[in-house]
């Protein structure tokens, strides 16, 4: 392969897609780009077997070779690709040449600072995890809005996303002790996974139940604590699951005056709270 620039690779619905994506990334027309075809891709059903279409895209006549490291770019997938500016206009009447204004589309996109960029791996994992509950909702025949977001960083600098399922008629989707949200985000993050082939850790909610669940583990975890530092005597706190075990440690883990621990096997395993001055 003849000299080329430092290559990005984009990934995208279509072949043609991609190339649009590549276009607005490196800020060039397309006349200006070579560009080669990794993956055509191939679309499957329900989001299982889905393969997005993937190209290396590079400017015509840099320097550097394919033992360059690739930079990957996934952007979000748009409604419409952004035109290109026009040429440069000479008004008649002064005679001069006028830069043509950039659609606000281009001027609103700004990739100079790449170091801030959100993790290309999570958009991704949250583009694709919402088109698969999408056609999943849909295949049910359930009318329901969806939307997702990046979560804020946590202490050691992760992210994840969140998808929340809002609609009418879910309480059966639910179940009696949210055991519907799980299988749900379980089914979700196997179908997510197998078409990304790489391991997902989105969360699934649906109408707030798990928001109003954190919010009550949290309230009970305090509560709790505030009896052990009274009483200078561990509790025993009924048996969980592990998603709902980590939130009763997380909310105590910064308090001073007690700790946690999980105790027992499978089913049975809870989080024992004890006071600080138990601790060795």
């Amino acid at each position: 392969m003849s000299a080329k620039g430092k290559a990005i690779e984009i990934s995208a619905d279509s072949v043609d897609e991609a190339i649009q994506k590549g276009l607005l990334v490196l800020g060039v027309t397309r006349s200006e780009i070579e560009y080669e075809i990794v993956d055509e891709g191939r679309s499957g059903f329900l989001g299982i077997g889905n393969r997005l279409a993937n190209i290396r895209i590079w400017v015509k006549g840099g320097q550097g070779d394919n033992s360059e490291v690739v930079e990957t770019a996934v952007v979000e997938k748009e409604e419409e690709a952004v035109p290109e500016p026009p040429a440069a206009e000479i008004t008649p009447e002064a005679g001069v040449e006028v830069e043509p204004a950039v659609p606000a589309a281009v001027e609103d996109m700004e990739f100079d600072d790449l170091e801030n960029l959100p993790d290309p791996y999570l958009l991704e994992e949250e583009e694709v995890a919402v088109e698969v509950l999408t056609t999943l909702f849909d295949k049910m025949q359930l009318d329901v809005e969806i939307k997702s977001q990046l979560g804020e960083a946590d202490e050691l600098g992760k992210q994840a996303v969140t998808i929340d399922i809002r609609g009418e008629d879910l309480d059966p989707l639910v179940g009696s002790r949210g055991e519907g949200v799980i299988d749900l985000q379980f089914l979700a993050r196997l179908m997510v996974g197998q078409q990304l082939r790489r391991r997902v850790s989105f969360m699934v909610d649906v109408n707030g139940y798990r928001h109003r669940k954190e919010e009550g583990l949290e309230k009970l975890a305090l509560r709790m604590a505030d009896k052990v530092t009274k009483r200078q005597k561990p509790i025993t706190l009924e048996p969980m699951n592990s998603y709902e075990r980590r939130l009763i440690h997380m909310s105590l883990r910064d308090q001073a005056k007690v700790y946690t621990r999980s105790v027992g096997e499978g089913a049975s395993r809870r989080v024992r709270i004890y006071p600080a001055s138990e601790k060795n």
